[in-house]
């Protein structure tokens, strides 16, 4: 059968609509793998859905209930009347017909959602006030949405589930130093999550200037370098211009002083060695970083699925997405408060996550209520519009340092030491792991390079 010809494509879904109504069996299957919407007929498009109300509401299925209902709610004059009821009763194919002829309706149905985003498309473009950039953004992610099927994730047996946790456990077992998920870099975090997972979303959360945008180009740059040639990571960065995210990796590397590099003159033969060292090495693992200001969820997305798909062409994956950071990312629902706002996005990429199966990890400010307490290490609820995000978040991480607070004590001594790199005391406060323990982690941060280090004190 022709299935491009429209006359046919109708006589299918009456077939799937006519056996659903002859013979219930077929029903879970059905409703499991389409909706309403997917038929291309707005008289099936009803009786479909007519049919799920009544198998909802555990009613009898059959040609005679049918049109009862469909007089009572007033939409049987919208099918047609009772003769197109007494029409596509005369339809029915067997169990296996049905199940390719369900195939068949959600293919049909997605080609044609395809072609509503090209025509959405069109109009964007057509839009004087639309750039071109972002008219390619938003034809992208409305094709991307367009393409992506149902979930046919169903039911799995424990059974069959527990042989995959079995293996897992072996693997485990006989490599104990393999993290299951991608390095942070850092040895006493990674020993208490297992790296980040993928299909999760982490938080990294603190005060302005703590160094939360430092760590997490630090843990960008070794979770790409130790897994050099299996994939990307993938850094967006909102508030910080792309060069300057690259000058605090060289700085971080070389161990030259981040002032020195924004300042060149001052840089010394010996230094301009070790740049160009460390620039070199950047070609030896993969960091994508892009700084676009005014960068949308919907943009996250269609960017990460489209990066997803060319590394997969060369048999590699997206080992880390970093987001810095949440609360600047652009809303494009309008009538939202910010709290909405912020779940809406939280949610959006807690589901990028899992639909990727790829490690998210997106940094967030904190609330000034830290500063009115006499213990300032940060809480779950000092997150910004919080309660979305404590839900979705597999792992919740806050940087604190001691210093921070006591600035004008430590200026001095600063300046007198200003030529002696000053490790600093910072702890990173797990406040939320889904998979092990909640603990505080200590690190080092020599601000002077942009560097977080393990600090010694955790051994034992």
């Amino acid at each position: 059968m022709d299935i491009s010809n429209s006359s046919n494509l109708r006589e299918i879904e009456n077939s799937v609509i006519g056996t659903l109504i002859n013979d219930n069996k077929g029903l879970d299957d059905a409703i499991v793998k389409i909706s309403a919407d997917d038929f291309s007929s707005r008289q099936n498009n009803i009786l479909f859905a007519e049919i799920v109300f009544l198998y909802a509401n555990g009613k009898q299925i059959d040609a005679n209930t049918l049109v009862n209902n469909l007089k009572e709610n007033g939409n049987l004059s919208k099918v047609g009347g009772e003769h197109y009821i007494s029409n596509i009763v005369s339809y029915w194919i067997s169990d296996s017909t049905l199940s390719d002829y369900l195939e068949i309706i959600i293919e049909r149905s997605q080609k044609r959602r395809i072609l509503y985003a090209l025509e959405e498309g069109i109009k964007i473009v057509n839009k004087p006030a639309v750039s071109s950039e972002d008219s390619f953004s938003q034809i992208q992610q409305k094709i991307l949405s367009a393409t992506i099927s149902k979930s046919k994730v169903d039911f799995e047996s424990a059974f069959i589930i527990g042989k995959q946790v079995r293996e897992d456990l072996i693997n485990q077992q006989n490599n104990p130093d393999k993290l299951t998920g991608v390095t942070s870099g850092y040895r006493f975090l990674d020993g208490t999550t297992n790296g980040f997972q993928k299909g999760e979303l982490s938080i990294l959360a603190a005060r302005p200037s703590m160094g939360k945008t430092t760590l997490a180009v630090n843990m960008a740059q070794r979770a790409a370098f130790q897994n050099r040639n299996k994939g990307a990571v993938l850094f967006f960065s909102i508030e910080m211009p792309k060069k300057q995210i690259l000058k605090k990796i060289i700085s971080a590397e070389t161990l030259i002083y981040g002032s020195k590099i924004n300042s060149p003159r001052f840089l010394e033969e010996d230094d301009w060695k070790k740049i160009n060292t460390s620039i070199d090495r950047l070609s030896s693992y993969n960091i994508l970083i892009d700084d676009t200001a005014d960068l949308s969820l919907a943009n996250i997305q269609a960017k990460v699925h489209r990066e997803a798909k060319i590394l997969e062409q060369n048999n590699q994956e997206i080992l880390l997405v970093i987001i810095d950071y949440l609360q600047m990312l652009v809303h494009q629902k309008p009538g939202e408060n910010r709290q909405q706002e912020v779940a809406s996005i939280s949610r959006g990429l807690k589901i990028l996550a899992r639909d990727l199966n790829i490690p998210i990890m997106t940094l967030s400010q904190l609330s000034r209520s830290p500063e009115k307490r006499e213990d300032k290490r940060p809480l779950m609820s000092d997150l910004r519009e919080s309660g979305a995000i404590e839900q979705d978040a597999d792992l919740i991480m806050f940087l604190y340092r001691d210093d921070y607070y006591n600035r004008e004590e430590n200026d001095e001594e600063d300046e007198k030491q200003s030529a002696i790199p000053k490790a600093v005391a910072t702890d990173l406060i797990i406040a939320k792991n889904r998979n092990g323990a909640t603990k505080t982690i200590s690190l080092k941060f020599i601000k002077e390079y942009g560097l977080f280090e393990d600090y010694i004190k955790n051994k034992g």
